[in-house]
């Protein structure tokens, strides 16, 4: 890359770290920094006072990402980081795990050759013996064995290394923007939750013809209502050509629900010794129903709860009746409430010349702070636009004391009943390629069905995916994923 492409790169990274509020923007733009640290080391060496700013950024991602690049720069020229020696030190009592071990292997780098600089940081290194991780414990005692040896080095004569080229290939992307997957990794990630256990699993899929060796995988950022319970790094010495290697991290869940992103980055030596590293795409996770339970109770409970929680918010969805409205669809969006772990607790239905009205209530409760929700739904159809297209009307409320979550428990009745009509709208008998067209035009809210020989079921969810798809966008699953086990 040219040398203006890559500083105009540095300068966006820097302006976002600088002003943007944005946690999530500050996180991708210290990754650019990490990554060219790596592959274009010489590119910061007018940037590294602005770096120690960012060790006290109030996203543990951020400091995590700069105390990793202090690391990587430290290993190619630790005289550059005397000046932050202060900054470093701060670090190293961070409350971060990430920031402290980082800045920790820092100072280990540091200390080999000017230890008597690294001497001002005794009462810190003091402190930082008593800290939980045993591989931070284990950096300081190395920099205390450094001190005490010895190191008299104060200004050394500074001359230019010369770059090594194979080092030089990790591309580094013309737009600003993580690098997610080449054509020989691919990266699924999944959720698995047990009461209020969080299993985030990260698989990398390795398509080289030879084995990657030295595979790091971080966890970046997560939602903020889980509490990692491992550490947020796993390393690995190998992964074998053609095969999948899984990265498990267990969280604990502090709320009924699942709101956020998980961030995270992968480095491995690739077969020609060459330096990768994807920033992979942040993973959404917004779902509640994994950490709700079936509340059995009563209709009068139902309507004594609802009376005292009138604060609902009404959801209207117009789906594309492309098969019977009647006893079939009320059949299958009650079972999608069941699947939610909503306990149907009250239903009836009516059919009034071919026009069908329904009601579904049903009532669940969180695993974790035992809070009660409620959901109400009414089902209204076949109804007639003015270009004779049919649809069917449901409209749901849900009540309970979080407004979050009642948003949430929301969105997950939403995509179920989605998924189930898209399922039930599969299985209806093929249409012509004139019909089909036309009646695309009139779907607005729903999912259109798949030309099979173009598309193919996830081996996970059931979602349509395009045929040469290679994970899930809805799960996270990798599709050759059982051809390879």
């Amino acid at each position: 890359m040219k040398g203006n492409q890559l500083h105009e790169i540095l300068r966006t990274a820097f302006d976002e770290l600088e002003n943007s509020k944005n946690t999530e923007e500050r996180i991708e733009a210290a990754s650019t920094i990490w990554n060219i640290s790596i592959s274009e080391p010489d590119a910061l060496s007018g940037r590294i006072d602005d770096l120690g700013g960012y060790l006290s950024d109030p996203a543990p991602g951020v400091r995590g990402l700069i105390a990793w690049t202090l690391y990587t720069l430290s290993i190619k020229d630790s005289y550059a980081l005397l000046p932050l020696l202060d900054e470093i030190g701060n670090a190293l009592l961070d409350n971060d795990a990430n920031v402290r071990r980082y800045a920790a292997n820092t100072l280990v780098e540091i200390s080999r050759e000017y230890s008597n600089h690294v001497k001002v940081l005794t009462p810190t290194l003091a402190k930082a013996l008593e800290d939980p991780l045993i591989d931070v414990r284990i950096a300081v005692e190395k920099i205390q064995q450094n001190i005490v040896a010895g190191k008299p080095r104060v200004a050394p004569t500074r001359t230019k290394k010369v770059k090594d080229p194979t080092l030089m290939k990790k591309a580094i992307p013309d737009k600003y923007e993580p690098k997610n997957i080449t054509d020989e990794i691919s990266i699924s990630q999944r959720i698995t939750v047990l009461k209020n256990k969080v299993h985030y699993r990260l698989s990398l899929c390795n398509d080289f013809s030879s084995d990657i060796s030295e595979v790091v995988v971080v966890i970046i950022s997560h939602p903020p209502s889980l509490q990692p319970e491992q550490p947020l790094m796993q390393q690995r010495t190998q992964v074998f050509s053609k095969t999948i290697s899984d990265y498990e991290f267990m969280f604990k869940s502090t709320q009924d629900f699942l709101d956020g992103s998980f961030f995270s980055t992968i480095s491995f030596l690739d077969p020609k010794n060459v330096i990768q590293t994807i920033s992979n795409d942040s993973y959404r996770v917004h779902s509640a129903y994994k950490f709700l339970r079936k509340l059995d109770k009563s209709l009068e409970f139902f309507e004594e709860y609802k009376t005292k929680n009138e604060h609902g918010h009404h959801i209207e969805l117009y789906i594309l009746a492309q098969h019977k409205v009647g006893e079939d669809v009320f059949s299958r969006i009650k079972k999608s409430l069941e699947l939610l772990n909503i306990h149907v607790v009250h239903e009836e239905s009516e059919v009034v010349s071919d026009f069908f009205t329904g009601a579904i209530k049903g009532l669940t409760e969180g695993t974790i702070h035992r809070q009660i929700y409620a959901a109400q739904l009414n089902i209204l159809g076949p109804l007639t636009d003015h270009d004779n297209a049919k649809y069917f009307a449901l409209k749901f409320n849900v009540f309970g004391p979080d407004e979050r979550m009642r948003n949430i428990i929301n969105s997950d009745i939403r995509n179920e009943i989605e998924r189930s009509m898209r399922v039930l709208e599969d299985n209806e008998p093929s249409e012509s390629k004139s019909k089909k067209l036309d009646r695309e035009k009139l779907e607005s809210d729903t999912f259109s069905s798949s030309d099979p020989l173009e598309s193919k079921h996830c081996i996970n969810c059931g979602r349509f995916l395009p045929k040469n798809a290679k994970y899930c966008n809805d799960c996270g699953e990798l599709q050759y994923r059982s051809s390879n086990e």
